[in-house]
């Protein structure tokens, strides 16, 4: 085993890929500096040993020399993946960042109170909720959300992880949401929980988001109808073509412009339906449980905005929340969720590799380094060794001084 590490292609390797572990230790310390999601990095540490024992197999082990084909793998390796990582980490993980590293407080019986709803253009159907909750003896009302979009991939048209504002912009939609079956809130034969849940029909506001139950999506199917050029539209529409309405839940029509199938996946609409829409990773499932969000049960609370203060005051005194730019976000599912699987594959198939692909520029420092422990060495075993020459020299000498005397000795009484 030591000679094997007195090899010198070894020692090369060694050399190379320590530089690659400190750089890779300082770009890491600075990513996290920016999101703490990016803790992840260290959960598949053990991937990077492994493409680490790759790269000597294919490149190091073999007795050719293999340094342009690791150079030009390197170099297709930074002109994929590093535009890829970039775009990733400022375009998703850093604006991600402003969910997954929000602080929350846990706080008990919460109880959905309320609920209005929306079809963002039919990219998202978005449901407000209305949430009451107990801190420190004083009952608060706070913002919770339902969506259909909830564990939503991160390139969504609306993304997951934005806190959108009034009159911020998304892409446009289908225009069109088909809701499930069974949804409690809007099933007219449901009597018994009338008294205790108070369902609040979200009418169009402005940018025309769309609300309500089966009434108000039987208005728009009407009124949709009456354009020819809309008929036309929903029935080519390539996706959620309608093919009959659900009297317990519809199909929610809302009062979107008109686009063509060519032009409505370019455009921009904006958010109007509140002051502040929450992130849609902070949401639970459309389809959760109806007892489950009547029943009191922990959850945490975010008092949003810089002037914390103003938000949970509003809570407390209990305001309209769709008016609210300071308020209180409230969530039942926590740690907040967002795709670890899509954040390994970047970790592992982008962010490993081209970590490994400055090693293109490490493989030189390394030959001065092991260069110059290489000289060292020799000059160290050349001196080892005319340390030992002159050692048995003069052991040598010492043995024959004393037999050259005793033979002197022997010779004189003859004399």
């Amino acid at each position: 085993m030591t000679d094997f590490f007195k090899q010198t292609y070894v020692k090369h390797f060694i050399w190379t890929q320590a530089q690659a572990l400190v750089s890779f230790i300082f770009i890491t310390y600075l990513l996290i500096s920016g999101t703490s999601v990016a803790w992840q990095i260290y959960h598949w540490i053990a991937v990077l040993f492994f493409y680490m024992f790759i790269q000597y197999v294919l490149i190091w082990h073999p007795e050719t020399d293999m340094t342009r084909t690791l150079n030009a793998c390197n170099c297709i390796i930074l002109m994929i993946c590093l535009p890829t990582f970039l775009y990733f980490y400022f375009a998703i993980l850093l604006p991600a960042a402003e969910t997954t590293d929000l602080e929350f407080i846990q706080v008990e019986k919460c109880v959905v109170s309320g609920i209005t709803k929306t079809s963002l253009d039919g990219n998202e159907a978005y449901s407000l909720t209305y949430i009451n909750f107990v801190q420190n003896g004083v009952s608060y009302l706070g913002s919770g959300c339902l969506t259909n979009q909830y564990q939503a991939n991160s390139l969504n048209p609306i993304p997951p992880y934005k806190i959108l504002k009034m009159n911020d912009t998304f892409e446009c939609g289908p225009g069109i949401v088909d809701y499930p079956k069974g949804n409690p809130f809007n099933n007219t034969n449901v009597t018994d929980i009338s008294h205790r849940f108070r369902v609040l029909r979200a009418g169009g506001s402005g940018g025309g988001h769309g609300g309500g139950g089966g009434g108000h999506s039987g208005s728009s199917h009407t009124s949709s109808r009456s354009s020819s050029t809309r008929e036309k539209y929903i029935d080519t529409r390539p996706s959620n073509r309608i093919h009959s309405y659900d009297p317990v839940y519809g199909n929610r029509y809302h009062p979107y412009p008109y686009y063509s199938t060519n032009t409505y996946s370019t455009c921009k609409q904006q958010y109007t339906f509140s002051q502040v829409k929450l992130p849609t990773w902070l949401c639970s499932n459309e389809n959760s449980n109806f007892k489950d969000l009547i029943t009191p049960k922990t959850c945490w609370v975010h008092y949003y905005n810089v002037q914390t203060g103003y938000a949970q005051q509003n809570s407390k005194s209990r305001l309209n929340q769709r008016e609210l730019k300071e308020l209180s976000f409230v969530t039942f599912e926590y740690p907040i969720y967002y795709p670890k699987r899509s954040f390994s594959f970047i970790i592992v198939f982008v962010y490993y590799p081209l970590i490994l692909a400055l090693n293109s520029i490490f493989q030189y420092t390394a030959n001065a380094i092991v260069l110059g422990l290489y000289n060292e060495d020799n000059q160290a075993e050349t001196d080892q060794l005319n340390d030992l020459k002159q050692f048995e020299s003069y052991s040598k000498n010492s043995v024959e001084m004393p037999l050259f005397n005793q033979e002197q000795a022997q010779i004189r009484p003859q004399m």
